[in-house]
């Protein structure tokens, strides 16, 4: 990271670099504590992502890309307003550290069903549905890192952002997860719902 002239450079690097959360997770932990920790700083710009194409969310403001190409840099200005008012709140979960490795929980954040594995002691958060059939993940099955979709059989890489194993061009929704001194932390979307 390095600072000039009210800007703030970022190179995302290991599992965050590319991961289809990683924008949100900027937006929503990276941005944050930038604002409240240096107000001076009026924008962000990430390398190893690009602008967004197209679509808007409902306040106008253009949507993050669900996967970033790795060249060029994408610019986020720092908001003005409240960032409660235009982003979902991280949300404490209770019950996730006691989750053993190998193992699928339910939870519920912010009214989205979720399903949490634990892969290697390293939690991942995603929407509870199956993006092939619809159905319900929580009662699936995580061997290694590929959690198996009870119902048709299909499989998600947990490690990989949700990839689909048997079908790569599916995959889950990634829900933004923080892990610090205990504290297990959430971020879904309204429109995950």
């Amino acid at each position: 990271m390095d600072a000039e002239a009210g800007i703030v450079f970022l190179r995302l690097a290991g599992s965050c670099d590319g991961c289809p959360s990683s924008t949100v997770t900027v937006k929503l932990a990276i941005e944050k504590a930038i604002s409240e920790t240096a107000p001076e700083i009026v924008k962000v710009e990430v390398e190893g992502m690009v602008e967004p194409a197209g679509p808007v969310d409902a306040g106008g403001r253009k949507m993050l890309p669900l996967s970033g190409v790795p060249q060029g840099k994408l610019t986020i200005p720092v908001q003005q307003e409240p960032l409660a008012a235009s982003a979902p709140a991280w949300v404490e979960v209770g019950g996730l550290s006691g989750l053993a490795p190998g193992k699928v929980t339910a939870a519920k954040v912010s009214g989205v069903h979720t399903v949490v594995c634990n892969v290697g002691g390293d939690l991942y958060a995603y929407r509870d549905k199956c993006p092939s059939c619809g159905s319900g993940l929580t009662r699936g099955e995580l061997t290694g890192q590929t959690l198996q979709c009870p119902r048709c059989g299909h499989g998600y890489d947990v490690r990989i952002a949700g990839r689909g194993t048997t079908t790569p061009s599916d995959h889950l929704d990634p829900f933004p997860l923080l892990s610090d001194d205990g504290h297990i932390r959430v971020a879904a979307t309204a429109a995950a719902r």
